[in-house]
């Protein structure tokens, strides 16, 4: 072999290595190989899973219609009365369904039971019921049976108005006392957890969360359009 093959030999090889490297990034690590761009699909909503619920505890409340056509809500189902039993919204605190979805249960029967998930059922329902219902809207109470939950403490003059609020638009809610409820600052941190929230937006009441959107403070405005009053 002469001494010009063999150099030409070694440029060959030196090429060869300079194009692996930079195939490798320049750092000994194969490049990622391109791949297809995630695109965002659209479609059907996700169905959250149907809730079983064994026996009554406290962190679930149970809404139906009342005899006029109304929401109301039982921390039982012997609070219910027996002919609004048939259909009864169940809703768990501490995990509660993703907006625009309720847990609709048969509970003529008692529990244990399961309740399917609905979509934009509390709407439908207010739409088909009485004539006392529709007058009721019309004098100032939410088209549908949203999931209100305000966390309060009895001091607190904010937390007053946002009950009197609710009471005078007949808005079924429940309330958990930060101060003195055991539990209740554990079922804050789940739903704002949920609402993707941090700890430091949890410094004050009242705080709400209506069907899973987070009101930090009193701030009618936005209560009135997530109920749409």
């Amino acid at each position: 072999m002469t001494r010009a093959t063999s150099l030409s030999r070694s440029l060959l090889l030196l090429a060869g290595a300079a194009l692996l490297a930079a195939a490798c990034g320049g750092g000994g690590e194969p490049a990622p190989e391109a791949g297809p761009r995630a695109v965002a699909v659209t479609g059907a909503p996700v169905v959250p899973t149907p809730l079983v619920l064994e026996s009554e505890r406290p962190s679930v409340v149970f809404r139906y219609l009342d005899a006029s056509g109304a929401v109301a809500t039982a921390a039982s189902v012997a609070d219910i009365p027996e002919g609004s039993r048939g259909t009864v919204v169940v809703f768990d605190t501490e995990d509660p369904p993703p907006a625009g979805w309720d847990q609709v249960a048969d509970l003529r029967k008692g529990l244990p039971v399961t309740a399917t998930p609905r979509r934009d059922f509390a709407f439908e329902v207010a739409a088909q019921t009485s004539a006392s219902a529709a007058g009721l809207a019309a004098a100032g109470t939410p088209a549908r049976a949203a999931n209100v939950i305000l966390f309060s403490s009895q001091g607190c003059g904010y937390c007053k108005k946002a009950r009197a609020f609710f009471r005078e638009h007949h808005v079924p809610f429940t309330d958990h006392d930060i101060e003195n409820e055991a539990g209740a600052e554990a079922t804050l941190v789940a739903l704002a957890k949920k609402a993707h929230l941090s700890q430091d937006q949890l410094s004050g009441v009242p705080i709400l969360f209506i069907d899973g959107q987070p009101v930090l403070g009193w701030d009618e405005a936005r209560v009135r359009k997530l109920l749409r009053i």
